[in-house]
This record gives C-alpha cells, structure tokens and sequence, in this order.
C-alpha cells in the first residue's frame, strides 16, 4: 500500500463527514430477496441508474405511494422493484453499481474545486517527499529518459501486484470524491481512472530519468488495469463477485532491516483474488452459504533478499526467490450491516484489504494456518 492511498483514502474520509447528510440514497437496498430503488425524473430525463446487461428482463413495479417531488421541487421521485435475479439464474451482486443515488442537477462547483486543490495540495506533498528523501541522494545518477525490463526480477512480480492495487485504491477513492461533487456516475469513473493512472504515471516519469530504474511498460500496465478495473466493476456488476485484495505482515526483510522501506518489503505482501462464493453459487444453493463468506487465492514471495541491499537474483536480474500461493477464507466486509450511504463507502474501501483467517499455503510447500495474516 503506497503513501498516496493513504493520504488520498484519508482525505475521502475527511470530505464525505464533513458531507454525510447531504449524500442521498439511491436504487440500492435488497429487501426480501428483492431489489428497491428509484427512478427520478429532471427536466424530462431519466436516471434510473440501472444497468441493462445486469438484468436482460426486468418488470417495474412501482410501490405503495409512487411518487414525490424532489426537494428542489423540480423533479418527480417513482420508487420501484424488481427481483434480485434475472430469469435466467444469474447472480445479481447485492452490491450497488452506486452507492450515491440519482444525479440531479449540476455539478456542486464549490465542492469541485475543493477536490481539485486538495488533491494537487497532496500531490505537492508527496512528491516534495519523494524528491528530498527518496531522489535527492540519487541525483548522482540522472541520466536522459529510458525504459528498462524488470519483469520478473527479484521481487517475483509481486510490485506488479502492488502497482495495480495501490491504483485500484486511488481509483475507487477518487470516484467517490468525484460522486460527492454531483459529478454524475459515467463522468466519475471516467476521472477517476484517468486520474489514478495520471498519478501513477507521474512516479514512472521521475523514475525515467535515474539510471537505477526507468520507465516501465509493465508497471504502466498493471497501473491501468488497477485504474480501470473499479469502472469496469461499476459498469457490469456481475464483476463485483472478484476482487483484488491485500494483506501485509512485517517478514526478516523489515524486521533485520535489509530493506529501509515497508514498500520494499516484498516478502510480507501477500496479494489476493477474492471471490464472493455466493453470487458464484447456482440459485438453488445460495440460501446455504453465508453472504459475507467467501474464498480467496493468494500470491506472495519468499527470500527476495538475502542480505542488506543484496537483492537475489541471477545475471540476468530475474529473481530467485521462491514463488509462494495461498488458498484462504476471505470476508466480505459489503455485507456487514449499515445501508447509509457513508457506511456503505467505508465498506467498500476496507473491503480491499484481506483480514486475518484461516489459510493453506500450496506451494512452495503445504503449511496449515489458523489464522494467516
């Protein structure tokens, strides 16, 4: 996890408090196996807020009480259902495309440039950081913008993994910071990718010019599926059964200080492909299996280093280390009570990580955990 998600998850927090009541629900409870929502009319178009691959048949039904003015008084509000699956046996994930309700109106411009400065405010931040602490004892060794390899090097791809979560962090941050502007779903995510992939890009440029590092295309690519993996859950929300995840516990690399960084201690961050079991399941074997239980695939390194400084790779800089998998529990933090919109964020957010449990680790050899963190 990068300094920058952090910072950036933090200040989310900070500015959907200082907003909780003015965020409004949206089409996004299940109630008796049914899903409720609402359909709002302004000036003549409808934002229904509902995905068409989602459900390829689905009848509205509008409820007891069927419509109500807006609190603008220019709209009509028409609540309504449907069921919870589509005829043809397909899950429907009880998680929202979107946790904040019908777009109406324009964009809160106040709240927009509030976001803006803020992000360029800790942007400054952290490249001010990065450049005193992190470049500056390198500055030695600037050259001229170049590229370089390190695919599979000591690390065993596990950065790869990180790039791609850590952006997958800044994306889905992002996209509620933009949601909280009035920004409308589509023009959220769209920003929100583009955004995370921006910031991300911009580390790859600075390491472009040091001889040490370069410009990485794999890196870029592991970056763009993070940055847009989020959207692409958004848009077909079967895709919200699979999720990225991670966990970290310090290892020797840290603890023996052969590495000066957590980032570089590649031998504690295990990264995880978690899958919601139940909207996997066949219609008739879901009301057996605990929503919030899931199962989750995981991959992590071993023996990256072997000494301060001293990365464990051959000639050619392909890594040595041992490859390590896992087969765990994994828990759906979504499933937890709380249906207000806030609570439903922070729900989404720490569903990124993966919490202590039991676990088997595959290869390189089997070891049984009680609870792996």
């Amino acid at each position: 996890m990068t300094r920058r998600s952090v910072l950036l998850l933090a200040g989310t927090l900070m500015l959907l408090l200082a907003s909780a009541t003015h965020v409004c629900a949206g089409p996004d409870t299940t109630r008796g196996g049914r899903l409720w929502g609402e359909i709002v009319f302004f000036d003549r178009h409808a934002d229904a807020q509902i995905h068409a691959t989602l459900l390829p048949a689905v009848h509205l039904e509008p409820r007891t009480g069927a419509h109500a003015t807006t609190q603008d008084g220019q709209g009509i509000s028409i609540p309504f259902e449907f069921p919870a699956a589509s005829d043809n046996g397909m899950a429907v994930p009880h998680v929202p495309a979107d946790l904040h309700g019908p777009t109406v109106g324009p964009v809160n411009s106040t709240r927009l440039w509030l976001v803006g400065g803020t992000i360029a405010a800790v942007n400054a931040g952290i490249m001010y950081y990065y450049f005193t602490t992190f470049y500056s004892p390198r500055e030695s060794d600037r050259t001229k913008w170049h590229t370089f390899n390190d695919w599979y090097n000591a690390d065993l791809n596990v950065d790869k993994l990180g790039h791609m979560w850590g952006t997958q962090v800044y994306s889905n941050t992002a996209y509620h910071i933009f949601r909280w502007t009035n920004m409308s779903e589509t023009a959220s995510m769209w920003w929100a990718s583009s955004l995370a992939l921006l910031l991300q890009c911009e580390m790859e440029m600075t390491d472009a010019y040091y001889k040490l590092w370069g410009w990485s295309w794999w890196d870029v690519g592991a970056n763009a599926v993070g940055a847009f993996w989020p959207a692409l859950q958004r848009s077909v929300p079967e895709l919200q059964a699979v999720n990225l995840k991670m966990s970290y516990r310090p290892s020797q690399l840290i603890t023996k200080r052969w590495v000066n960084y957590v980032l570089k201690d590649y031998d504690g961050f295990t990264y995880w492909l978690a899958f919601s079991v139940e909207d996997l399941l066949p219609r008739a074997f879901r009301p057996w299996w605990p929503d919030w239980l899931g199962i989750a695939v995981g991959y992590g390194a071993a023996h990256t280093v072997y000494a301060k400084g001293a990365y464990n790779t051959d000639k050619n800089n392909r890594g040595l280390g041992d490859q390590e998998w896992y087969i765990a529990l994994d828990y759906d933090l979504r499933k937890l009570p709380g249906d207000t919109p806030f609570l439903k964020f922070l729900k989404e957010q720490f569903n990124m990580f993966h919490l202590p449990s039991p676990a088997v680790r595959i290869a390189p050899s089997a070891v049984w955990f009680g609870l792996f963190f």
